[in-house]
């Protein structure tokens, strides 16, 4: 995160929350959530209560700061570095043998000249001869003594196919269960090492600290935690301001619901977003941008927690909402009213195509389902016919 400790000192709370909105403004989130923080910690310090009414605007923006934050920090890297290429080359470099040095090592000696490479041939062809006779050589020692084993060998392989050719035998299953019981002990007690080697080393990762990619997720795991905590500080001042803070409380339900969903918890995430969403249609018409949001946001959390049906209708619903927008700023003249039909026009083929996808995922699933089905069907109905039999 940016320092901006030097900034904050001997600002007001107040202050402190409009530079954090500014900060926020501009998408710098790092920034804001240490405004934020500080302003939260100065009012609790003063009022005495980590629920004053004052603290609601401060725990609303700290929440969506810590969110937009662990966003931001999932994935540090962006566009700057294509993954998938970066992955490639370093599985065709471990594949090949060779690192980035190797293969300049092996350019500077292509630029030395060509006599040293015909040196090099030559003294290479000498020491092949005689790798050659060596290996022939071992290989006629090697034969001699592993003709007996060969015999072995061969006599084992009978003995084992015929194990398996006479598995109907009491004495190939008693074999054969031994073996299974052996196996499975050996496998057992290497299985319970191991995981007492990965506990292990993972309590002494945790208590070292991680590096790397783990870093980021504990420090994006506990962002959302800290934004979950302070927006139910949020809802609990907005519940009791009553009717006047219920746009504030919409919001601050869906945004819970938008951490919850970062954090994969789908249901949690359904219910919030929809209790937030049954305020807003209290507040608003049917041609305000607001539900056509959290209509769309609410469709992503069902298709998340696999309710594709409900995703689709209110993926629909959003369409509508956002046609009777487009609908009433038609005519606008104002620049800002034509951007936003013309980002919401953009919006409205991507919602469709995302529909289109979730109708395929559901007819692969049943196309999966009945094709398991009938596999099963006839092996059902040959255990059926032996019990009318029996």
């Amino acid at each position: 995160m940016a320092d901006v400790s030097d900034k904050m000192e001997g600002k007001t709370p107040k202050q402190l929350l409009g530079a954090g909105a500014r900060a926020y403004a501009t998408s710098n989130y790092s920034a804001a959530v240490q405004y934020l923080s500080r302003a939260s910690e100065m009012t609790v310090a003063e009022e005495g209560s980590p629920t004053h009414d004052s603290l609601g605007e401060i725990y609303f923006l700290y929440g969506k700061s810590l969110l937009e934050l662990s966003r931001e920090e999932g994935d540090p890297l962006g566009d700057v570095v294509p993954k998938d290429v970066a992955v490639m080359q370093e599985a065709e470099e471990e594949e090949d043998g060779t690192t980035k040095e190797d293969r300049g090592s092996d350019d500077e000696s292509e630029e030395n000249g060509e006599g040293e490479d015909d040196d090099d041939d030559e003294e290479e062809e000498e020491g092949d001869e005689e790798e050659n006779e060596n290996q022939e050589e071992l290989n006629k020692t090697e034969g001699e003594n592993n003709e007996g084993t060969k015999e072995d060998k061969k006599s084992e392989q009978n003995i084992a196919s015929a194990t398996e050719v006479q598995i109907n035998g009491e004495d190939a299953k008693s074999h054969k269960s031994e073996n299974d019981k052996t196996a499975t002990s050996e496998n057992a007690e290497n299985a319970e090492k191991s995981k007492d080697e990965v506990k292990d080393d993972s309590s002494e990762g945790a208590k070292a600290g991680s590096s790397g990619s783990g870093e980021n997720e504990e420090e994006s795991a506990s962002d959302l935690q800290v934004a979950w905590e302070v927006l139910e500080l949020a809802k609990i001042i907005f519940t009791k301001r009553g009717e006047e803070a219920k746009p504030d409380l919409a919001e601050t339900l869906i945004t819970l619901g938008e951490v919850s969903l970062e954090s994969e918890n789908f249901e949690s995430a359904v219910n919030d977003i929809r209790d937030g969403l049954e305020i807003q249609k209290l507040l608003y018409d049917d041609t305000d941008r607001t539900l056509a949001e959290t209509y769309y946001k609410l469709g992503m959390a069902l298709s998340m927690n696999n309710k594709i049906e409900e995703a689709i209708e209110n993926f629909n619903r959003t369409i509508q909402l956002l046609k009777n927008r487009i609908e009433k700023l038609k005519d606008g003249q104002k620049s800002i009213e034509k951007k936003e039909v013309d980002e919401m026009r953009q919006l409205i083929p991507e919602i469709e195509e995302k529909i289109v996808d979730l109708r395929n995922y559901t007819e692969e699933v049943r196309c999966f389902q009945s094709c398991k089905l009938s596999l099963f069907e006839p092996d059902m109905q040959g255990q059926m016919k032996d019990k009318a039999e029996v």
